[in-house]
């Protein structure tokens, strides 16, 4: 996703969140935090998160899990005293982190973001949550390529088992772009 894809996703999200969750984050007149929660210190959570914050027009407190978890095992307690006017979660352990965290606090909208499978963390099963996939449907991935390559007629997929849903969609895809899927089924990260 392009840097100005992104910022318009972000956006039309935050306008969602504020009118169906009846969150106004930039209007708020407490002290309420805006907390971003990010899975790791990954780079690439850099660029969403300040156009995040420059968008929200709020203090935001930002929390790395990697790190503050370890180092801080009251950091659930701390956040959620604090009466988050909104939770914007950053990767899958950060997005799934926070639906645990606000199980009980429905109250407390979650935005995520950078979450690859989320169908596989059902994160949608809470109210509070919403959020923008990161992954674009294999059909589309696969127009994209024969357009650029139109010489292509077989297409290898490696995945596992969190993505069986993915693949039933990509052969289905496949199919009907007449493109052979072969398929290579792992268990293992090292395979």
């Amino acid at each position: 996703m392009t840097g100005k894809n992104l910022r318009n996703s972000l956006r039309l999200t935050l306008w969602l969140v504020t009118v169906l969750l009846g969150v106004t984050p930039a209007l708020a007149a407490d002290d309420s935090p805006i907390v971003v929660l990010l899975s790791a210190s990954e780079v690439a959570y850099n660029r969403p998160v300040l156009t995040f914050t420059e968008e929200i027009n709020r203090p935001v407190r930002r929390y790395n899990l990697r790190g503050n978890i370890n180092a801080d095992p009251q950091l659930k307690d701390k956040i959620l005293a604090s009466n988050p006017q909104l939770i914007f979660a950053l990767g899958a352990k950060a997005a799934y982190t926070a639906k645990l965290w606000t199980r009980h606090h429905q109250e407390i909208p979650v935005l995520f973001a950078m979450v690859f499978n989320w169908h596989h963390y059902h994160l949608l099963d809470q109210k509070n949550m919403a959020g923008i996939a990161a992954e674009m449907a294999p059909g589309t991935q696969f127009i994209n390529m024969t357009i650029l390559s139109p010489q292509v007629k077989r297409v290898g997929i490696v995945f596992g088992k969190q993505s069986t849903s993915t693949v039933n969609e990509a052969s289905q895809a496949a199919k009907l772009l007449g493109l052979e899927l072969i398929r290579k089924p792992i268990s293992q990260a090292q395979d």
